[in-house]
């Protein structure tokens, strides 16, 4: 007496759908990741040229940068890093990216800004070494 085929896959049939599965993981999730902190650096940079504004107005208003503040709500935060009179160094962080800086520079001349890693900024220029 022959057996009836009986419907459904066999285990090969679903080992391969789960490698393929893994395959395109693989591929997807760091796609994800990298997109996500694109998305985040972008709202760093979004903030510091906010912040550029405010600055140059502020000091319009009253001839310095000193006592220049810029709250931002979580999850950036733009604080002045080095600031005289004539010159300030806006610094943003986000909280989903520990250790990395944008810098900003506002001043007197714009030939140069310096940020702690060496990187040279030219006024109201947005960058750093991990700012990318």
């Amino acid at each position: 007496m022959p057996r009836a085929a009986r419907p459904g896959f066999t285990l090969i049939e679903l080992l391969i759908v789960v490698v393929i599965l893994g395959i395109l993981a693989a591929v997807a999730i760091p796609k994800f990741n990298d997109s996500k902190r694109k998305a985040q650096v972008g709202a760093m940079k979004g903030a510091l040229r906010t912040a550029l504004t405010a600055a140059e107005a502020y000091f319009a208003d009253h001839n310095t940068y000193v006592g220049f503040t810029f709250p931002v709500a979580d999850p950036v935060l733009v604080a002045p890093g080095m600031r005289s009179s004539t010159i300030v160094e806006l610094q943003a962080t986000h909280a989903n990216l520990p250790g990395v800086v944008c810098r900003a520079y506002l001043g007197a001349t714009d030939a140069w800004g310096w940020a702690p890693e060496g990187t040279v900024l030219r006024q109201g220029q947005i960058g750093g070494a991990l700012c990318k």
